[in-house]
């Protein structure tokens, strides 16, 4: 629903037929669970619901939507791991939300790449690994992993929104190299300066991807 040039729901539907109820509602329970998780406004008028002939089944919940991430982004930080010798990643919300924890755990372990946490990732990646660097939000910060982060040859951005106080902090810190896996969906991803080489897609999906090519960038010489 549009309020001036903002966005106040995923999606906003009418139901002008009794037997529409079950689709649109499947679809609404799919779009507010998916991704970046949110609110949507179905309109069902009065007469509707006191249609003389409404039936209805069992009400059967259809399972969140799940976005294949971008090729490209993919490709992008496979060439980047090829050669980067001082890797650093960083996980927000999106690591929770698309349950990549275990994937988040093999790619950090399979580089020896430091983690750095949002706060909206609270218990993604164990604080007492010794690839932790610990939490930063917008309102604390974590010095130790900005510096390690201004030192790294490539960063890898996972679950994030677009745009964002989080995606400024860390803008001002990242390297040159740096690849933005986003947790937006198509209509509310925004392009950013700092971060050329950026999308959007579900975090497990990428990471599965992305592990499928490890023998790529785990046995290329890096000079």
């Amino acid at each position: 629903m549009p309020r001036g040039d903002r966005i106040i729901t995923k999606c906003s539907s009418r139901i002008t037929e009794p037997t529409q109820i079950h689709s649109v509602l499947a679809q609404a329970f799919c779009l507010a669970s998916s991704n970046r998780a949110g609110p949507v406004h179905i309109d069902i008028p009065i007469d509707i619901t006191y249609a003389q002939d409404l039936k209805l089944d069992d009400y059967q919940r259809s399972s969140p939507q799940r976005s294949l991430p971008e090729a490209s982004l993919v490709n992008a930080t496979v060439e980047q791991l090829r050669q980067a010798r001082k890797v650093v990643i960083c996980a927000c919300r999106g690591i929770l939300v698309h349950h990549a924890e275990a994937e988040l755990m093999n790619l950090a372990e399979l580089l020896s790449a430091p983690v750095v946490c949002t706060t909206y990732a609270f218990g993604s990646f164990p604080l007492d690994h010794p690839l932790s660097l610990g939490t930063f939000s917008e309102f604390s910060g974590n010095e130790f992993a900005f510096d390690l982060i201004e030192e790294a040859d490539f960063l890898l951005l996972l679950g994030m929104r677009s745009n964002t106080t989080l995606t400024g902090i860390l803008a001002r810190h990242a390297p040159a190299n740096t690849v933005f896996v986003g947790l937006d969906e198509s209509e509310s991803f925004q392009k950013m300066e700092a971060f050329p080489v950026a999308g959007w897609g579900d975090n497990k999906l990428f990471l599965e991807e992305l592990l499928e090519h490890s023998a790529e960038f785990t046995v290329c010489p890096k000079s």
